[in-house]
């Protein structure tokens, strides 16, 4: 995963991109289209056994402005099985860099902790 998040995101993000707006427009035929552009990699976030995370910030809209995003992907260990989360923050600062850090963090360990078997 460390590979995929270091190299080029360029591909990843329009993936993402056409698979938000697959499923927006199955909820609704007539939503705007999501456009997501110009992906900066933070890197891992963490890693620990059961969890590693990797952010990055990239450039949203919605037929208006852009807004700068700060991401967190979380990947999961949880009784057999990979769970993927995401955390998104509006990006102001390395404040907001910090915050998608540390609450990806807490929010994988309660998830493990939930799932202890």
């Amino acid at each position: 995963m460390a590979q995929q998040f270091g190299g080029d995101l360029d591909a990843l993000v329009k993936k993402g991109q056409d698979y938000i707006n697959r499923n927006v427009k199955e909820l609704n035929s007539d939503a705007s289209s999501i456009t997501m552009a110009k992906p900066l990699s933070l890197g891992a976030l963490f890693s620990k056994p059961d969890v590693a995370a990797f952010g990055m910030i990239e450039s949203v809209s919605t037929q208006g402005p852009e807004t700068k995003m700060a991401a967190s992907i979380m990947i999961l260990h949880v009784q057999n099985r990979i769970l993927f989360l995401y955390l998104y923050s509006a990006y102001k600062d390395e404040s907001t860099v910090q915050w998608i850090r540390s609450s990806s963090e807490q929010w994988a360990d309660a998830v493990l902790a939930a799932n202890k078997q």
